[in-house]
């Protein structure tokens, strides 16, 4: 999952928001925050 284009600028675009507002945050943080959220999404929506 995290080697996907779509993945990548997600994680790219989160950084600069967060830049922009002033936090700091590793990149490895947020990919596996994107991640979580991408997999339980993805569970939720096979439990249904």
């Amino acid at each position: 999952m995290r080697n996907t284009k779509a993945f990548k600028e997600a994680v790219a675009d989160t950084l600069a928001e967060l830049a922009h507002r002033g936090v700091t945050v590793r990149p490895g943080t947020v990919a596996d925050t994107i991640e979580r959220n991408i997999r339980a999404s993805g569970t939720r929506r096979c439990c249904r």
